[in-house]
């Protein structure tokens, strides 16, 4: 849709002469949108009608006399009601029946300002804006009309991401038709004419304004540096929106919140920049940022450098651009293999190579918090080397149905209760290794649970083993233990294993009174490993010779009883 510019010399204002009554009527709201004008009083004859009226402020939409001459005057605000020497003066005759917008922009003369990169006027004028309208042809809808009375600022184009460019190459003064839309939150974004990049966005929560009008104004300078005010940089640039009744809305820059996790498993502690900042420093391998905002609606460009001191971003590991919904959170998870040679390849044959894994519809809170105090949970698979597998509730629902590295799940709503996750082959055949989920300790918060590391950690370079990596909101990341199918769930504090890290032989004491039936250890995957042990008093001294990598000791004894301990083999 193409602005257009009125050539109409029209103005109104508000409870016009005392007294007088005028069989003819039209309606007007009027605005001060002149960034570099103080507060005015405007009046119309010899009377002032408008006192004090300050930048970005605008009255209601009012009764106006139609159909006769209106002498109109704009001066500084003060308390007199001397009409000499005004900074405006027109003359204009309203039609009946008729709404207008009148809107005040441009720059007083005497100062220095910019000029309009598209060779457009910049003087003080009243931009007059025919048809206005106070309530929407839908109720459901709000309709929207938008002004560009930005004086230093190009020919633009104003989008709704996601859903379609509202006006196409909108000059300075120019002005849309009305734009019907649902009642909803939208981001409002600025690019060049061109319509690419976009350079600024601004989210715009319009369900209270369902069954209105408003009309949106861009105001102020793009740079104020160059259009200074009283010695000072002028105002700087923004969106306003002025709702029938004459309140200003502000729409606040367009944000979204976002958590980051570091989960590629040979990848070292790096810094993440942001459009050239660093903004996550020294970031290592599972571990994760609390939700932060970021800009939406506009192109942020992540780069990834191995950690050090330096705020180069020349010659990154990795290096993309993204655009973030205004209207969403996100997960983004660091996934993959910085480098793929002499790691093992997905079993699926899916590409394993470093990338960012973008999960939409992100939750820091449960969507039940209002009636429960549920915990939502998520399930990303993040490990290169692992097949496609399911997750499940031990002896409840399927949180994961034959998911493949990189497959991410929606949210489900779980009891706040403590749970164990069973990771089976993706026909369920079988469990292969199972953790413990503490969802009592996390009350109406939302989780992402991604699988982590190797399963095979021998097959790559003695990686980190696999594991089950829960994530809060706030940034806390923690690794279920993992659990057996014994009579009970294994305690570290049973045992003291020395030395640890060990290597091929190590001792662990016993608790007292118990008798040993099984030594083994159990890999991250659940496989068992069988040990040469020998029993001294409440010692045993044990022989192994697996691959290097962290383990669970399981001890079971006559009693039936099952004790455990981490060992890591070195």
């Amino acid at each position: 849709m193409l602005f257009s510019k009125s050539s109409l010399k029209l103005f109104v204002f508000t409870g016009l002469i005392s007294g007088s009554v005028y069989a003819q009527q039209a309606r007007i709201q009027v605005v001060h949108n002149a960034p570099n004008a103080p507060a005015v009083d405007v009046f119309v004859g010899a009377t002032k009608l408008l006192s004090n009226v300050p930048f970005r402020a605008a009255s209601p939409f009012q009764d106006a006399p139609a159909g006769v001459p209106l002498q109109v005057r704009i001066k500084p605000a003060s308390g007199s009601s001397d009409t000499s020497n005004p900074a405006y003066f027109q003359t204009y005759t309203l039609a009946a029946n008729t709404g207008y917008y009148l809107i005040a922009n441009g720059n007083l003369p005497g100062g220095t300002n910019a000029p309009n990169p598209d060779g457009i006027g910049t003087g003080f004028d009243i931009t007059v804006i025919p048809n206005a309208k106070e309530t929407a042809a839908v109720s459901g809808n709000v309709e929207l009309r938008i002004f560009h009375g930005v004086t230093d600022a190009p020919t633009v184009d104003i989008k709704a991401q996601g859903v379609a460019t509202l006006v196409d190459n909108a000059p300075f003064r120019g002005f849309s038709d009305y734009l019907p839309v649902p009642a909803a939150t939208y981001t409002v974004q600025i690019a060049p004419g061109s319509g690419s990049p976009n350079l600024l966005a601004y989210s715009a929560a319009l369900a209270g304004l369902a069954g209105k009008t408003a009309l949106v104004l861009a105001s102020g300078y793009f740079n104020p540096a160059a259009n200074p005010v009283n010695g000072q940089n002028g105002p700087g640039f923004g969106i306003f929106a002025f709702t029938t009744t004459g309140q200003t809305i502000q729409l606040p820059t367009a944000t979204s919140r976002v958590q980051i996790i570091h989960n590629s498993a040979n990848a070292p502690n790096v810094d993440i920049f942001v459009n050239g900042g660093k903004a996550v420093p020294d970031f290592a391998f599972r571990k994760a940022t609390p939700f932060v905002d970021l800009n939406a609606g506009v192109p942020l460009t992540v780069a990834i450098k191995g950690a050090s001191q330096s705020s180069d971003t020349s010659n990154p590991a990795f290096k993309r651009t993204y655009e973030l919904s205004g209207t969403d959170s996100y997960t983004l998870v660091a996934t993959g293999l910085l480098t793929t040679a002499g790691y093992a390849a997905n079993p699926n044959s899916i590409p394993v190579g470093f990338d960012i894994t973008v999960l939409p519809g992100a939750r820091e809170i449960s969507a039940t918090s209002a009636s429960n105090n549920n915990t939502d949970v998520r399930v990303l698979h993040g490990a290169s080397d692992a097949p496609f597998v399911d997750v499940r509730v031990a002896s409840g629902p399927t949180l994961v149905n034959n998911a493949g590295f990189r497959d991410f799940t929606p949210y489900l709503s779980a009891p706040n209760q403590d749970l164990t996750l069973e990771i089976t082959d993706s026909a369920q055949a079988g469990v292969v290794a199972a953790f413990s989920a503490p969802l009592s300790a996390f009350p109406d918060s939302a989780l992402v649970v991604l699988a982590s590391g190797f399963l095979s950690p021998a097959a790559n370079q003695n990686g980190p083993a696999f594991g089950l990596l829960a994530v809060t909101p706030k940034g806390q990341a923690i690794l279920l233990p993992l659990v057996t199918s014994n009579l009970r769930t294994m305690t570290n504090g049973d045992l003291v294993v020395y030395p640890n890290p060990a290597q091929d032989v190590f001792s662990v004491r016993i608790p007292k009174n118990e008798t040993v039936r099984t030594v083994e250890l159990v890999s991250a995957i659940g496989q068992s490993i069988p040990l040469v042990y020998s029993n001294e008093n409440e010692r045993l001294q044990i022989q192994s010779s697996p691959s290097q990598e962290v383990y669970t000791l399981r001890i079971t004894t006559e009693k039936g009883n099952s004790y455990n301990s981490r060992v890591s083999i070195r």
